[in-house]
């Protein structure tokens, strides 16, 4: 190299040494660029074409390395070409340190945005997510969810200026482009800035958990604690898997049940284990408290024992679709025998993981799904965390199908550091989950499930590792043994992971104890709201967190009344979804028609029967035929948005309130005191404003509130939509004026 680059070399080090902008630097040496002795990286020379992938990486690795890269012997790309003679060096060096994928690009494939921002997100150790913004872009349909995730992550971090994309993010990077794009000079990980919440409804999630110790009376953990903290925290939680379904297992405990793959531990208990009566009943009035307290109760299916996963009885299962018609009719008659409101999937560990085991597990999910849709039930299926798209490739778990057939996805982001995984050696002592890697994750998974369906799988137990003892050993505890044995000890928290640990001394023994603190746990409640996922799942109701649920729930104005309209079961299952969202007329309908069902003790055809309509007109609307709108239009309750049109987009307030006071009106609901007056509605139509004035006059018994209220108490609001939670709430606010309290 000539000796006046070699200086320009130096000064443009020193200067990127000295820029302020520590996590990233530009290419600052113009002069460095447009005076290189190789034309290839001169990029004076063409400056308007199209860069290739090696032209990009090596120009890129002499500005952000300063090296000639490696001396190891190139890799051939997905076409089994190897780099060119002058970017070799530093396209291997690049290759070898993984942060690009021989198997995804060939080296003389364009250097698309895409592209640019995997490799800067990677070579930045860019892997977790300090912002969660929304960005829309026309070209991504060919892009896969992990293309997907290192756009909005390199946006996120000011890697790539958003000016310089446009709407397509597939085009090519150009060579006099790339001044304008962050170039690495180090892995940083900066510490996840905590989002605020939007105060709504999220589902909070546990599990109760079969009880087999309960023979041994030193045991805290049994099915009457549990059931005490359910009533505890009744008005927290929206769901509960009863964790005691169990694929194969015990022949002789299906034998008895009739059954060939599954089995109940409720119905097998009472004749094996001291106490098991006790079980049964606890068991069954904790079943029975979630239907009355409006928290769905759920049928947790495993393949997990004390002594592993049960690997071939999975794939027993899967084998046909006879066998698996057969299981699901033995799950469907639990189901139904204990009122269950639906069914949580828990395999953890298949017999073989290949496309077709995938095939056959989405396949039987299909046909769980259809069974529990025709009883009313819901579906939800628990999975492993997956972050790349080569991860989803091995997965047990097809994030994409799952998505599309489960109401709820629970994703398991906790046991990073476990029990059994100390003891056998594959791993040391370590939190038990680790923000970093949430956000990796939920980042990811945002991109293929529905967000409202994604539930943030975490852990309310500690695990207790014995540093000393040979072999190793190491156990689960509950919270309330944490806060025991940490009480006068100091507790460290790390504040990128955002777990807690302390150590204790018990004889000669040195032992250390991971465990989510209270706060920790916040902190993944507040990571649901900037995801905008459906809400957060714990494990389990072994462990008293005081102050947790409350602590959770409390981050939503609206739960309270949703969680109440539910337990009214105004809300049915497939409506329990995106509560913050604005609401379509149709669903709207829908709620209404569940709550006029309920005040009749009718279902709709009966009840049209009842009021002289013997069939509903289904030429009525050419955009719906929906029987919802359908009833409703035939009771006068709702109308069209033109003479043959429903309108099936969303509704405004001022329409939503004309047709509540409709709604009120026909079912006799009380007036209470004076109408409210709004300065943003005296200029609305009649018909606007008399639903307005009148449904403000019409009250909750229990807590005074108008059934659809004004948004201060001078506006209104009546041109803004209206959300799903906010008809929940109004829905309960009537039916409690119905009722009279």
């Amino acid at each position: 190299m000539k000796k006046n680059v070699t200086l320009i070399i130096l000064v443009a080090l020193l200067v990127s040494l000295l820029s302020p902008l520590s996590s990233f630097a530009l290419v600052q040496s113009k002069g460095y660029l447009n005076t290189y002795s190789d034309p290839h990286f001169n990029l004076s020379i063409e400056p308007t074409r199209e860069m290739t992938i090696e032209e990009y990486v090596a120009i890129v690795t002499t500005q952000a390395y300063w090296t000639k890269g490696s001396t190891l012997p190139p890799v051939a790309d997905k076409y089994g070409k190897l780099p060119s003679s002058w970017a070799s060096a530093y396209v291997t060096a690049e290759v070898n340190k993984g942060i690009i994928d021989t198997k995804k690009w060939g080296y003389s494939d364009k250097a698309s945005i895409v592209f640019v921002a995997r490799y800067l997100s990677n070579a930045k150790g860019k892997y977790h997510y300090d912002y969660e913004n929304e960005y829309v872009f026309s070209n991504t349909g060919s892009l896969s969810a992990e293309d997907k995730m290192y756009l909005y992550v390199a946006l996120d971090h000011n890697l790539i200026p958003k000016s310089l994309i446009g709407t397509d993010p597939t085009r090519a990077l150009k060579r006099n482009e790339i001044a304008n794009f962050g170039i690495p000079t180090a892995a940083v990980t900066p510490t996840p800035v905590t989002p605020a919440t939007d105060g709504s409804m999220k589902e909070l999630h546990t599990y109760f958990n079969d009880t087999y110790w309960e023979a041994d009376p030193t045991e805290k953990i049994t099915s009457g604690y549990q059931l005490d903290l359910l009533k505890k925290y009744a008005d927290d939680l929206t769901l509960v898997t009863f964790k005691v379904g169990y694929i194969n297992g015990d022949q002789e405990k299906i034998k008895k049940m009739n059954n060939q793959y599954f089995y109940i531990t409720y119905d097998t208990l009472q004749a094996n284990l001291a106490g098991p009566a006790a079980v049964l009943k606890n068991s069954s009035e904790a079943i029975a408290f979630c239907r009355s307290e409006g928290i769905t109760p759920l049928l947790g299916i495993t393949n997990a024992y004390a002594t592993g996963y049960d690997r071939a009885a999975v794939d027993q299962v899967l084998a046909s679709s006879t066998s698996m018609n057969k299981a699901i009719d033995e799950i469907m008659t639990t189901v139904t025998k204990y009122q269950f409101g639906g069914v949580n999937m828990g395999f953890e560990v298949f017999g073989s993981i290949d496309q077709t085991t995938r095939d056959k597990y989405n396949a039987f999910l299909k046909l769980l799904k259809a069974r529990l849709v025709s009883e009313g039930k819901v579906l939800m299926t628990s999975v492993g965390a997956n972050f790349k798209d080569s991860e989803q490739a091995i997965s047990f778990y097809d994030y994409k199908n799952i998505g599309q057939i489960s109401d709820f996805v629970h994703v398991i982001l906790y046991d990073d550091h476990s029990d059994s995984s100390y003891m056998n050696g594959s791993n040391a002592p370590g939190e038990v989950s680790n923000l970093v890697r949430i956000n990796r994750v939920l980042k990811y998974v945002t991109q293929v499930i529905p967000k409202s369906k994604i539930l943030l799988g975490t852990m309310t137990i500690g695990v207790d590792y014995d540093l000393t003892s040979v072999p190793k050993s190491a156990r689960d505890i509950p919270y309330d043994e944490v806060m025991a044995l940490s009480k006068g000890r100091s507790i460290a928290v790390d504040p990128v992971t955002g777990g807690s640990s302390f150590e204790y001394a018990a004889g000669s023994k040195r032992h250390v104890v991971h465990f989510e603190s209270l706060n920790g746990l916040k902190q993944r409640a507040l990571i649901s709201y900037r995801y905008r996922i459906g809400g957060l799942s714990y494990f389990y109701l072994g462990s008293d967190v005081s102050g947790f649920p409350t602590a959770v729930t409390s981050l939503s104005y609206a739960k309270p009344e949703v969680k109440a309209a539910i337990a009214a079961g105004l809300v049915p299952n497939n409506q329990r979804y995106d509560y913050a969202m604005d609401i379509n007329r149709v669903d709207f309908c829908r709620l209404i028609t569940t709550l006029i069902e309920a005040d009749a003790g009718l279902n709709m055809t009966d009840y049209l029967k009842s009021k002289g309509i013997n069939a509903l007109n289904t030429s009525k609307f050419k955009d719906t035929k929906d029987p919802a709108v359908l009833a409703l239009n035939a009771l006068g309750l709702v109308n069209g948005s033109g003479p043959d049109t429903f309108g099936t987009g969303t509704i405004k307030r001022m329409e939503a309130a004309a047709i509540l006071s409709r709604v009120a009106k026909y079912l006799e609901a009380d007036e209470i005191g004076a109408s409210l007056n709004f300065d943003d509605t005296k200029a609305l139509p009649s018909w606007a404003l008399e639903g307005i004035s009148q449904l403000s006059t019409i009250k909750d018994p229990t807590n005074g509130k108008s059934v659809m209220g004004g948004t201060s108490s001078t506006a209104f609001s009546p041109l803004a939509n209206y959300t799903r939670q906010q008809t929940m709430m109004s829905l309960i606010r009537l039916w409690n004026n119905l009722k009279k309290g």
